[in-house]
């Protein structure tokens, strides 16, 4: 359309110079000899083609005028519909957006795609049960897809490829749809991360995403020594509101609960009539926007199972809080970004058939400094306390799955993103951990060196 644009102020200039010319050519004769020959005589010829050239000019302006008008219009157009990405169909980029940032689009459907990825290495003195001291490993292969169906309803899917056993597996770790009524009220439905950690709610599985090579204790999944429940499938209700002072977050969950193993994660069925139930509520001051405070509460009841040693259900009541901080540039520290962020969580399982209480408790506290963007040291302090012999975490057959022991671990590590789509991390980790003989415990003193190279695309 420029080029058309061009043409039509081509031809304008060049009717525009005729005119002039012939001025010109008029006015070297003077007004003297002019208004003699109109006098001698007067060609009617020569004034009929000169209206007739103003008149063609006239009109030429006119339609030009109106073309240029409808041009600008429609590259506005297009303007609009680019940013916003409407009645634009197949596949476009978004910089904005971490690996590929692909979107695809067909009429309303706007839908993007990330695949997350990662590997690594790993030595541990003394070994962990049943491996050798140094291990490389594959990590996980993480299949993220999102899709605004409607200007209301938002889709996520998230599918984990990842070690299971002696094997590679995969799991439907998020299938969710939500319908947003405004800021203060959404619905959603589908299998999604508690929020009984933040951490999760932050990270969830992209390890590209987390500063850190392993999650902290009560932040891991439930099939990776993970004693809290991490996912969930059922309905989700929450909002936020600016209350002027500060902004204030909430969710409430009705979900399947707990199955008879911490790893049985039940998103396809419940072994029993009663239902989890969890609340959430953060808050975020008006005068420091990067903290965010708060915590959550879940309540559900454990199945019976007269096989695993109690034949009446457990009433399990989770509790948890956080406190979370990241600064932008700060001078201070030579324009670094701080990134902190520590998680409490208690546990008490009440095993109705044996009337006894388990309570447990875990904590952690991370610290990073970004600098100029590419690198960040950081340090954790991790720790969890089990009251052993609680039937639902206890694992006689399996030492390696025991949950109701002892852990804790000081993590020291520097992350350095030498692109924006891919990380190196370096650990090293002093830990101390339980561990099961029979019926014997013992407390053990480790040290673990890792490297993990995480990416997303």
């Amino acid at each position: 359309m420029d080029v058309k644009s061009g043409h039509f102020r081509a031809r304008r200039w060049i009717c525009r110079g005729v005119l002039l010319l012939c001025n010109l050519v008029l006015a070297a004769h003077g007004p003297g000899s002019l208004q003699a020959e109109e006098a001698q005589s007067r060609d009617p010829e020569v004034e009929r083609r000169f209206k007739a050239l103003e008149e063609r000019n006239q009109k030429l302006e006119e339609r030009n005028d109106k073309l240029e008008a409808r041009v600008g219009e429609l590259e506005s157009n297009k303007a609009a519909a680019g940013s916003a990405g409407a009645d634009t169909d197949g596949f476009s980029f978004d910089e904005e957006r971490p690996g590929l940032g692909m979107v695809a689009r067909y009429g309303q459907v706007e839908a993007t795609f990330q695949v997350f990825g990662d590997v690594g290495f790993r030595y541990q003195n003394p070994a962990p049960p049943a491996q050798s001291n140094s291990s490389f490993f594959f990590g996980s292969l993480d299949l993220f897809a999102t899709a605004q169906v409607a200007e209301r309803l938002h889709l996520v899917s998230e599918s984990l490829i990842r070690p299971a056993g002696g094997s590679i597996g995969i799991n439907q770790e998020r299938l969710w749809g939500a319908w947003t009524f405004a800021d203060a009220l959404f619905v959603k439905l589908g299998t999604e991360h508690t929020p009984t950690s933040r951490w999760i709610r932050t990270y969830h599985h992209g390890k590209w995403l987390e500063p850190s090579i392993d999650r902290p204790f009560l932040a891991r999944f439930e099939g990776n020594d993970g004693f809290l429940p991490i996912h969930y499938a059922g309905v989700e209700v929450g909002g936020s509101v600016d209350l002027g002072f500060g902004r204030v977050d909430y969710i409430g969950i009705v979900s399947n609960g707990r199955g008879i193993t911490p790893e049985d994660r039940q998103v396809l069925s419940d072994r029993n009539n009663a239902k989890a139930f969890d609340a959430h509520l953060a808050f975020s001051p008006a005068c420091l926007s990067s903290l965010h405070v708060g915590g959550a509460l879940r309540a559900d009841d454990i199945p019976a199972s007269p096989s695993s040693g109690w034949t009446r259900s457990i009433r399990e009541i989770i509790g948890s809080s956080f406190v979370e901080l990241r600064t932008g540039p700060l001078e201070a520290l030579g324009d670094a970004q701080v990134e902190a962020i520590a998680e409490v969580a208690y546990v008490e399982n009440k095993v109705r058939s044996s009337d006894s209480t388990f309570q447990h408790h875990s904590w952690y506290a991370q610290v990073g400094y970004r600098i100029n963007n590419a690198w960040m040291p950081y340090a954790r302090f991790d720790s969890r306390s089990m009251e052993r012999n609680d039937p639902f975490f206890a694992s006689f057959s399996d030492s390696s799955k025991d949950r109701d022991l002892d852990k804790w671990e000081q993590v020291l590590g520097v992350r350095y993103d030498f692109s924006t789509n891919a990380a190196l991390k370096v650990e090293l980790v002093l830990g101390r951990e339980e561990r099961r003989d029979g019926a014997e415990t013992s407390k053990k003193d480790f040290v673990s060196v890792a490297m993990q190279l995480a990416w997303v695309f």
